[in-house]
């Protein structure tokens, strides 16, 4: 993402819901991927509509859907609710974090599994 949309989009985070913030993780992480709301869904099993309802704030996730958010990013749960928390509280490095987060999380496995 540029730095601009970065500014942005940190300075609405802080004024969002949790719904809308998960959204907007949902956004970039899919973003990062380099991937269209059409592939995401295809894997979610839902309509392409219903990933721009989550990703706008429109319709709160349940934790299965959740789950299937964080298997499709190659996260777990908890990696995705810490980054939700640098959303949510409006942390100005929140994008740098999340990267780190991904790539420590990609470390990791592969340190795991002796392929690092």
């Amino acid at each position: 993402m540029r730095k601009d949309r970065n500014i942005d989009l940190l300075y609405s985070v802080s004024t969002n819901s949790l719904s809308q913030n998960a959204g907007l993780l949902i956004n970039a992480l899919r973003k990062n991927k380099k991937i269209s709301g059409d592939v995401l869904a295809g894997f979610i099993g839902i309509s392409q509509q219903q990933i721009s309802r989550y990703e706008r704030g429109e319709t709160e996730l349940t934790l299965e859907k959740i789950k299937q958010f964080s298997t499709f990013f190659d996260i777990s749960v908890w990696e995705f609710m810490d980054m939700l928390y640098l959303f949510y509280a409006g942390k100005s490095d929140a994008l740098h974090e999340i990267d780190n987060i991904i790539l420590q999380s990609f470390y990791d496995r592969n340190q795991w599994w002796g392929r690092g």
